[in-house]
């Protein structure tokens, strides 16, 4: 019984465990979908700065997802609107684009190889 107790403890929590591994993951895929989206956006492939502002951050302040140099901030800066606006771009219209989306997959899986959660 005593190990078992012990065993349970160390576990802690099934599904609130599982939810923190599922959010340290998902953070890890977005960070570095994030930095293969930040590349594309700086070599003009994703459109002009004005392009991607209007489809994507219309209601977000420049400075909420673009650094001081005018690119975009890595995932661990992001916060709030920024961060849902651009995770969800990533996820719902990079990822399953086909000119872009083997990329977005590919910079999933190493994220998830990353992770340390």
């Amino acid at each position: 019984m005593a190990a078992c107790a012990a065993l349970l403890t160390g576990c802690g929590s099934g599904k609130a465990d599982a939810r923190k591994r599922a959010a340290c993951l998902l953070d890890a895929e977005n960070a570095a979908a994030t930095t293969v989206v930040a590349r594309l956006y700086e070599r003009g492939e994703l459109g002009s700065p004005a392009v991607v502002r209007a489809r994507y951050f219309a209601d977000v302040d420049r400075s909420a997802y673009l650094d001081a140099h005018g690119g975009l901030k890595p995932w661990s800066e992001l916060h709030g609107e920024a961060e849902q606006d651009l995770g969800r771009w990533i996820f719902e219209k990079l990822r399953l684009s086909s000119r872009f989306g083997d990329r977005i997959e590919a910079a999933y899986a190493r994220g998830r190889q990353a992770a340390h959660c």
